[in-house]
């Protein structure tokens, strides 16, 4: 895996994106979602808030439950 420093994120603001919810999400449901806002690195995956198309609600994602 490299470096996080030399990598940018993969997904752009207002990109919609599936997540596939892990075990730090139970009860957030698979889907569609919007990109909101570029977060900071945690360890070596980017962090994004995402935008729940259904109902609104937002949440804050690791690059790695994203495709």
């Amino acid at each position: 895996m490299s470096d996080i420093t030399s990598r940018t994120h993969r997904f752009k603001m207002g990109e919609t994106v599936n997540l596939k919810a892990d075990k730090f999400h139970r009860g957030t449901p698979d889907g569609v979602y919007k990109v909101t806002r570029l977060m900071p690195a945690e360890g070596q995956d980017f962090q994004y808030r995402v935008k729940d198309n259904r109902d609104g609600r937002e949440l804050v994602v690791r690059e790695s439950e994203l495709s």
